[in-house]
């Protein structure tokens, strides 16, 4: 089970991009697994979240932002992103910290 005080981060070598959607106003993430071999597209809620990986934000930091934007439930949320992240994990599209990235490691 992911920690809410995680700090996920894109995988070394996945890239991701957030783009626009289909629909006027909606966004998209295209998240690439050469690893896999494999492209994945994220809705709109999806492309947020995956803009929020940055190693920075915790799981629990990202989830309150959700909440805050969307007008969900905290619990909800909570249980949504965490079986999200999961995923993602699973997927090695992401990995998770114990402690932010220090803005060196993001070549800031």
């Amino acid at each position: 089970m992911i920690d809410l005080d995680a700090y996920p981060r894109p995988d070394t070598g996945v890239i991701g991009r957030v783009v626009d959607g289909p629909t006027p106003g909606s966004r998209e993430a295209v998240v690439v697994l050469p690893a896999r071999g494999k492209i994945d597209v994220l809705n709109n809620v999806g492309a947020r979240i995956w803009s929020l990986v940055d190693g920075r934000h915790s799981v629990r930091q990202i989830a309150t932002i959700i909440c805050d934007e969307y007008g969900a439930e905290q619990a909800v949320v909570d249980a949504d992103l965490v079986e999200f992240l999961d995923d993602l994990v699973r997927r090695r599209a992401i990995v998770m910290g114990d402690r932010p990235l220090p803005l060196s490691e993001m070549g800031v």
